[in-house]
């Protein structure tokens, strides 16, 4: 008897964000600070931060070097860091999120391998589409 493949899919539409367009398009230029990307992205402030730490999901824009200083993300950062939570509440653990981070970077030379690709979650795989 063959087994049951739950399939979960995802897209994010610009409107998920909670923002209009014209604000979008303003912020897109300058960056993005961590209280916006957690406002934007429903992605909690201590996870962004360890992602940051651990070099999961870097921001692009500025790494912020030391107390005064801020984390800068860039839009593309937003989609990766959206895409990373989705996929955990999907079940990846974050060590497979890695691996498949990984995997996109050095097999198909993806820069920002969440933002790029696009992604299936298959039972327990991630799958490239």
């Amino acid at each position: 008897m063959a087994g049951i493949i739950k399939r979960s899919t995802f897209r994010i539409y610009l409107a998920s964000f909670g923002v209009n367009c014209a604000t979008l398009l303003v912020h897109m230029q300058v960056g993005f600070t961590p209280r916006q990307v957690t406002r934007l992205t429903g992605v909690p402030y201590s996870t962004l931060n360890l992602w940051a730490k651990k070099g999961l999901i870097r921001p692009s824009v500025s790494e912020g070097a030391g107390s005064g200083s801020e984390r800068i993300y860039s839009f593309s950062d937003l989609i990766a860091l959206k895409v990373a939570f989705e996929l955990r509440k999907s079940g990846v653990t974050t060590r497979s999120l890695r691996r498949v981070i990984d995997f996109l970077r050095q097999n198909e030379r993806m820069q920002a391998p969440l933002a790029q690709a696009r992604l299936i979650v298959s039972g327990r795989d991630v799958v490239l589409v």
